[in-house]
């Protein structure tokens, strides 16, 4: 992100993605049906349920948006923050136009599966050849 560089902010802050292998065998369940079906049951389901009926629609979609990214910028960085800040509307749109909370897990489990194993695994060559040796 162009922006990111200009301002010196970190695109994306990981770790190195060859990891020991306990966490290698946890990371992927974890990733791809665990941390969707609880994001978006918390950030979705629990927090603007009830308080579309207290305070209007608008702002509860902003306020679960951003406590969405938030909740991704410690382990992810800032430009993980931005990026989700984008992403977010679309699955909260789904929340409020579907009356229900599967069409945003499905949206969610779908962006992990890209995000974590088709995208890592299309650029996987590039990761190892790119990768300085030891």
């Amino acid at each position: 992100m162009k922006i990111l560089e200009i301002l010196g902010i970190p695109e994306w802050k990981t770790d190195d993605p060859f990891i020991d292998l306990p966490t290698a065998l946890i990371s992927p369940p974890f990733a791809l049906l665990i941390a969707p079906i609880t994001e978006e049951t918390l950030f979705r389901g629990i927090l603007i349920t009830p308080l579309k009926e207290k305070v209007k629609l608008w702002p509860t979609c902003v306020l679960s948006i951003f406590f969405f990214a938030l909740h991704h910028l410690f382990p992810f960085g800032v430009g993980a923050f931005i990026h989700i800040l984008f992403w977010a509307p679309f699955p909260t749109v789904l929340f409020i136009w579907k009356k229900s909370i599967y069409p945003s897990i499905i949206m969610h489990i779908t962006n992990n599966i890209f995000g974590y194993l088709i995208i890592p695994l299309i650029f996987l060559d590039f990761l190892i050849l790119s990768r300085p040796a030891s």
